[in-house]
C-alpha cells in the first residue's frame, strides 16, 4: 500500500474530509516540477481514470479536458495542431511522449488546500491523444512512465543470463538488473530515457527494490531469445519462483510522511498465506460491496509441464481436487518459454504449485466501491468492516484490480478483490503455443491435451491433401 501520513490517517478515520485533484502536463526535455515548465490544466479537467490489473501491472490513465477555443477566458485551445495557441508554443503540450502528473490533496472539510497539501500521485507518459469531440472535449491516454519504458523496450539480440550450474548463486537481483541495463541503455548519449531532464525526478536510480529482503533463489543459465519486452522477461524470471516483478511508486522519505514518490522496479513475494491487512477501509469510506458474477472460464485446476532433455522429458502435473469438484477439470500446460533456466523436476513442481495456487479459483469474487482511495496497490490486503446492508462479518480480501475515477473535486475508487493474494493470473498462460493435431480419426475418448489444442480430422494425410 502507498504510505500515508498520520495526519491523513486521522482525516480518513473521521466523518468528513475533502479530496482535491490536480493535473499537470510537461513537455519532454523539461524538469519535472519546475516552474514554468509544468502547465497546470486542472481548470480544464473534465474527468479522468487511473486503473491497473494483475494482467500486466501497468497503471493506465485516460484524462479528458475541455479543449477550449479562441474567445475562452484563457484564450487558447489544447488542440495540438493549432500552432497559434500558447499551449502549443514551442511545441504541442498534449502530445505523445510528454509527461502527465497527477497530484492529490486530502484536507478537512471546508479547508482550501495549499500547494504543500498536494502530493504526487502518479506520473505517466502520454501514449496518444484523441481529437476533440463535438462537445469540445479532448482526451489523452497513456501508462505510468517506468512500466511503459520496460514494456516498450525489447530484447534486441540473443543473450545468455543466469549462472552456470558449477557457480550457481542466489544472485537473481543482479540478473534482473542486468536485463534492464542491457536493453534500456544505448552507447550514446546514455540511458535511453535519460535524455529527458525530468526523468531522474520520477525514476529512482535504485535498479531493484526488495521490500521483503533478498530472494532465496537464483537463476540458472539460459539463452534469452530476441523479441520479448524487457518487462515480460523480468516477470517470467520472477514467476518461476512464484514471486512477481512490477514497478512501484516508492516513497523514499520518512515512514510517517507521504512524500513525492520515485518509480522503481520491485521484486517481491506476494505471500499468498498472509492474513494481516494492509489497511482497514472504514464504514465511512466504502459505499458498496457486491458479489461479482463469477466467471470460471479462466480457472485452471489441473496444470502440467515437462522437464528434461527432449529424449527423456518427464511429465509433471499438479491438481486441486476441491476446485475440480467445483468447476470441473480445467487443464493447462505451461509453455517452455515460461521456464527459462529451470532444469529439475523439483523446480518445475514448485512453479506448478505457485501457478495452481493462483489459478484454481476465479480471478475476482467481489467488487468494492469507495470514496477516492489513492493509496491502493495491487495485492494489497484490505479489511472491510461488517455492515448490516452487505455482510454480517468483516471481509478481508486481496486487491487484484482497481479503477480510480476522478475530477477536480475528488472521485471514487472501484476495486476488484478475491480471497487471497497472487502473483499473476492470465499471465501464467502467456507464451503457450497450442498445437494443431491432424488425424484421420476422432480424438480418443477422455483425452487430455494442452489448452487450445486444435484437432483437425481430415480424409487424407497425403500431400497435397
Amino acid at each position: 500500500m502507498i504510505p500515508m501520513s498520520e495526519a491523513i490517517r486521522a482525516l480518513l478515520a473521521g466523518p468528513q474530509y475533502h479530496i482535491h485533484v490536480r493535473v499537470g502536463v510537461q513537455r519532454a526535455g523539461t524538469t519535472m516540477g519546475a516552474v514554468p515548465d509544468v502547465v497546470d490544466l486542472t481548470h480544464r479537467l473534465v474527468e479522468g481514470q487511473l486503473s491497473a490489473t494483475m494482467d500486466d501491472g501497468a497503471r493506465r490513465f485516460s484524462v479528458t479536458f475541455w479543449a477550449g477555443r479562441n474567445g475562452d477566458p484563457d484564450g487558447d485551445t489544447l488542440q495540438p495542431l493549432v500552432g497559434a495557441s500558447a499551449y502549443n508554443d514551442p511545441s504541442p503540450l498534449l502530445w505523445a511522449g510528454n509527461a502527465l502528473e497527477l497530484k492529490v490533496a486530502i484536507v478537512a472539510a471546508g479547508t482550501t488546500p495549499t500547494d504543500e497539501d498536494f502530493r504526487r500521485w502518479e506520473v505517466g507518459r502520454i501514449d496518444g491523444v484523441k481529437a476533440a469531440d463535438a462537445q469540445g472535449r479532448i482526451t489523452v491516454y497513456g501508462r505510468d512512465f517506468l512500466t511503459a519504458v520496460l514494456l516498450d523496450t525489447k530484447v534486441r539480440a540473443p543473450r545468455k543470463y543466469g549462472d552456470p550450474p558449477e557457480t550457481a548463486t542466489d544472485n537473481v537481483r543482479g540478473w534482473l538488473s542486468a536485463v534492464v541495463d542491457d536493453w534500456t541503455t544505448i552507447d550514446t548519449p546514455g540511458p535511453l530515457f535519460g535524455t529527458q531532464a525530468w526523468v531522474p525526478m520520477v525514476w529512482s536510480s535504485e535498479p531493484l527494490w526488495l521490500p521483503g529482503g533478498e530472494p532465496p533463489f537464483g537463476l540458472n543459465e539460459y539463452a534469452q531469445d530476441a523479441g520479448p519486452a524487457v518487462y515480460e522477461v523480468c516477470r517470467t524470471i520472477a514467476l518461476q519462483a512464484g514471486w512477481d516483478y512490477r514497478t512501484f511508486p516508492r516513497h523514499l522519505g520518512p515512514t510517517d510522511e507521504w512524500g513525492d514518490p520515485l518509480l522503481v522496479p520491485v521484486l517481491y513475494d506476494p505471500d499468498r498465506t498472509r492474513t494481516t491487512p494492509d489497511a482497514v477501509i472504514g464504514l465511512n469510506e466504502y459505499t458498496t460491496i457486491r458479489e461479482l458474477t463469477v466467471d470460471a472460464s479462466d480457472v485452471r485446476n489441473w496444470i502440467r509441464a515437462r522437464t528434461g532433455k527432449t529424449s527423456t522429458r518427464v511429465p509433471i502435473e499438479r491438481l486441486d481436487a476441491a476446485s475440480i469438484t467445483q468447476y470441473g477439470p480445467q487443464v493447462m500446460e505451461l509453455a517452455e518459454s515460461q521456464m527459462p533456466g529451470i532444469d529439475s523436476e523439483v523446480e518445475v513442481g514448485n512453479m506448478l504449485d505457485y501457478a495452481l495456487a493462483d489459478l484454481k479459483d476465479p480471478y475476482a469474487s467481489h467488487e468494492v466501491e469507495s470514496l477516492l482511495w489513492p493509496y491502493v496497490e495491487l495485492n494489497d490486503l484490505h479489511t472491510y468492516p461488517a455492515h448490516p446492508r452487505y455482510y454480517d462479518a468483516d471481509l478481508t480480501m486481496a486487491v487484484v484490480g482497481y479503477t480510480h475515477t476522478f475530477s477536480r473535486s475528488g472521485g471514487r475508487t472501484t476495486m476488484q478483490v478475491r480471497g487471497k493474494p497472487l502473483a499473476a493470473y492470465r499471465r501464467w498462460r502467456v507464451g503457450a503455443q497450442p498445437p494443431v493435431l491432424v488425424s484421420t480419426n476422432d480424438p480418443p475418448p477422455g483425452a487430455v491435451a494442452k489448452e487450445g489444442t486444435l484437432w483437425c480430422k481430415v480424409d487424407d494425410l497425403s500431400w497435397p491433401a
